[in-house]
């Protein structure tokens, strides 16, 4: 294992390049990145901010925005140490969230803020501080990765329950961008057609239709907060604009943004 620690890298981009070891890039609490990576000839994006690690495939190219200063750390690891620590095949690219990783080791999120205070090392300790330092939280990482993909096995008797809490997630840090079949099959591991099976197998409904209900659930939130527009409120939990987000409202409520917000009002006024 090498690493490399950069306590302020500046705002930057990095062309496509990719490398021959499994990489682990640790993305400070006050990082905000755009993320590419290819996966089957078509190029992804996804836009993160805080804390993250993000683990990536020998071989597998990708790009990267910096659009603030932020702590990084990246751990150059043979592909070997992934299967021997915790019996992975790292082939691809996954992102974790810290909330995410809590659900099967909430000491990673520790180890996280741990990084997060380091200053830029000066010394040959500071240094192995740092190096003991990403090597427990990469441990770490990897078998709580395969705590949180148990869910697939048995997949023709249904999602299991850290899968589902593993699409919950997803869709919770991403409710504001466009989100695929395709984005969360990959996140869990299976197939476009298995997971939309299996889904509307265990809870009566599609994943676009789940999706679309999340949305509507935290717009409902919003809209009793009057803090924000209703075109805010449109664009932050994930609607291409106000006059869609009007459109599937009322399909789902039964009433407009603008008449939802109003009967709240007037329930707030009744003594």
């Amino acid at each position: 294992m090498s690493i490399y620690f950069d306590k302020y890298q500046p705002k930057a981009t990095w062309g496509k390049h990719w490398h021959p070891t499994v990489q682990v890039l640790i993305f400070g609490a006050g990082s905000e990145c755009t993320i590419q990576w290819e996966d089957n000839g078509h190029w992804r994006e996804q836009r993160i901010r805080g804390r993250h690690v993000w683990v990536i495939g020998a071989g597998v190219s990708y790009k990267l925005e910096w659009h603030r200063e932020a702590l990084r750390l990246v751990l150059y690891l043979e592909p070997a140490f992934a299967e021997e620590s915790a019996g992975l095949v790292i082939r691809s690219t996954v992102l974790f969230s810290p909330e995410l990783i809590a659900k099967c080791d909430t000491k990673v999120a520790q180890l996280l803020n741990d990084i997060d205070v380091l200053d830029q090392p000066a010394t040959r300790p500071d240094f192995i501080h740092i190096e003991s330092l990403g090597s427990l939280i990469t441990v770490r990482l990897f078998k709580a990765w395969r705590c949180l993909t148990e869910g697939r096995k048995g997949g023709a008797e249904g999602l299991g329950r850290h899968t589902m809490s593993k699409l919950d997630a997803l869709i919770t840090e991403r409710l504001d961008t466009k989100l695929l079949l395709t984005d969360m099959a990959r996140e869990v591991g299976m197939s476009r057609s298995n997971l939309a099976r299996l889904f509307r197998r265990r809870m009566g409904l599609s994943l676009g239709q789940y999706l679309i209900g999340r949305r509507i659930s935290k717009a409902k939130e919003m809209l009793a907060l009057d803090e924000h527009r209703i075109g805010e409120i449109a664009v932050s939990v994930g609607f291409a604009n106000q006059g869609h987000f009007d459109d599937l409202f009322k399909k789902w409520v039964g009433v407009t943004p603008t008449e939802y917000r109003q009967s709240l009002r007037q329930l707030r006024q009744i003594p």
